[in-house]
């Protein structure tokens, strides 16, 4: 648990350029926290002094000038795509749980339910609005972007998978998919699925011997290797095996692909034959329908809410 001497509550940009420069010239070492929660102590360790807190900092609309839609750091991901998806029936591939900060998850290579047909959050990364510190000591605002002719191109190129905190205070997130051109806000970032089937089954431990275990497992690695291709029949089929513990009395499997596929159904059952073959032990299927995109993002309990069991490492969000 840390114990900061001060928590610095930004409010907008410039306040973040005054809490770098006051910090850095006092040579404390501070932290940046976003909007959502985090399982490791980047944040709150015990050689953090200070913390830079952007949960304020959580808009998410669409900027003419670049042209790129902006999400600021402390903008969850469930409210990132509601806005995206409501105001231009566009999204980000990016994770399943919707209270994670976009703060960590973009610059961090984030990827979730639709990667397997997009890519990455950062492979959407036009741009960042980042507050850095100069050779002279001095924190400042700029504006980096994949643009050839940016003068800080190398800048942008540098969050396109680093880790948080390691050349500055990200205040904007500037998205617009590679190859995406014109001004139309609702052709600038990828299209999801407008229903999905989704599909959530589970095993008893009770059952399962550890050969039945290995095979099952076994099975969900090689299948996902084999039907790799973002170009295959698979390529909208996203599944998450959840192995807890034994003490929780049983594990589950949740998997969502793209209704709107003429073979939908027999596509998700000849996935879910594939991961049991050979196992011996019958699944309970307790769950499968068509569900809107926004709400599987949102409110489906597959992917998004917390598994509070004993056993399970999926905790509530904070």
């Amino acid at each position: 648990m840390g114990t900061p001497d001060q928590v610095r509550l930004a409010g907008d940009a410039d306040q973040v350029v005054q809490a770098v420069q006051e910090l850095t010239s006092s040579g404390k070492q501070f932290a940046v926290r976003s909007g959502g929660h985090c399982y490791e102590d980047f944040v709150t360790n015990q050689e953090v002094r200070a913390v830079i807190d952007l949960s304020q900092l959580d808009g998410v609309y669409f900027d003419p000038r670049y042209p790129a839609f902006v999400v600021e750091p402390g903008a969850v991901l469930g409210d990132v795509y509601s806005k995206l998806y409501k105001g231009w029936g566009v999204t980000l591939p990016g994770g399943t749980c919707p209270t994670v900060g976009a703060g960590g998850h973009i610059v961090g290579g984030g990827y979730g339910a639709l990667s397997r047909l997009h890519g990455l959050t950062v492979d959407h990364l036009y741009g960042v609005e980042v507050v850095v510190v100069d050779a002279s000591g001095t924190a400042r605002k700029v504006v980096a972007t994949r643009d050839a002719a940016d003068p800080n191109r190398e800048l942008w190129w540098a969050h396109t998978g680093a880790g948080g905190g390691n050349f500055g205070v990200i205040t904007k997130y500037l998205l617009r998919s590679p190859g995406a051109t014109g001004s139309d806000p609702a052709t600038l970032l990828p299209r999801p699925p407008a229903n999905l089937l989704v599909s959530s089954v589970s095993w008893d431990w009770a059952s399962m011997t550890q050969a039945a275990f290995t095979t099952l497992l076994r099975n969900f690695g090689e299948w996902c290797a084999a039907n790799s291709s973002a170009t295959g029949p698979y390529a909208s089929l996203f599944s998450q095996l959840k192995p807890t513990h034994v003490s929780a009395g049983s594990f589950s499997m949740s998997t969502q692909i793209d209704a709107g596929l003429p073979n939908a159904a027999a596509l998700l059952e000849d996935f879910l034959s594939a991961v049991n073959s050979g196992v011996g032990v019958a699944y309970q299927v307790q769950d499968q329908r068509v569900i809107s995109w926004q709400h599987a993002v949102t409110l489906w309990p597959g992917f998004t809410a917390p598994d509070t069991r004993p056993g399970s490492r999926r905790s509530p969000p904070i």
